[in-house]
This record gives structure tokens, sequence and C-alpha cells, in this order.
């Protein structure tokens, strides 16, 4: 048998993909919603070392994806306008990085042994 024959009529291939997602999200949320076989290997895949080598048990993603289905419908909020003080404060912070910057580049460049024959530090 080919791999391409082999993954034609594999249940974990192709269109039954949807099928078995669904099944393994039912089996998240409740082991005893599936069938017995379904439970059991289900049950196996989770005694499986990761292949990421991480040891936290899969979550189902269909409480997450309604949670952030319902913070989309939520009204947002009105947008912050910064403050003009705030924006100045910023600019006086990124001033200051910009200066201790060009203070390491001027000053370290004079300070650094620069020269490959007059020996290591």
């Amino acid at each position: 048998m080919t791999m391409t024959q082999s993954r034609k009529s594999s249940f974990l291939f192709g269109g039954n993909a949807p099928y078995v997602e669904e099944q393994y999200e039912q089996y998240l949320l409740d082991p005893s919603s599936v069938a017995p076989e379904w439970e059991q290997y289900f049950a196996a895949l989770a005694a499986a070392p990761a292949v990421d080598g991480s040891a936290s048990a899969d979550v189902a993603q269909a409480p997450v994806v309604e949670h952030f289905v319902a913070l989309a419908r939520r009204p947002q909020a009105a947008a912050r306008t910064p403050r003009l003080q705030d924006l100045q404060d910023e600019a006086r912070r990124q001033l200051g990085i910009q200066s201790l910057v060009n203070a390491y580049r001027s000053v370290g460049t004079r300070a650094a042994r620069l020269d490959p024959c007059n020996g290591s530090p």
C-alpha cells in the first residue's frame, strides 16, 4: 500500500478530519460523551508525550472561541484620547533614551581598546 493510498483510507485524513476534531472536542469537554472506542483512542493520545515536550493537557477549542466571540460582540468603550501632557512626557522619555544611546556610542568608542596589536584588556 502506497503512502497516498494509506492517507486516503485513514480515518484521520481528508474529509474525516472535521469529524475527528468534533469527537475530540466532545471528549475534552466530557470523555463519556463519545463512543468507548474514541474515548480509549483519545485517552491513549493524552498519555503519549507531546511533540513539543510540553506536559500541559489539551483544552477544548469551542469555549475559547465562544469567549472571543462574546468579547467581539461587546460594545466598544470610547477610545481614550491621549492628553497633551502624556504625549510630551512620552517624547521626553524617548529623547532621554536616545541621548543615553548616543552617549554610549560616543564615550564607549573612546574607552574601547580597538587596537589588536596592543594586546587584549
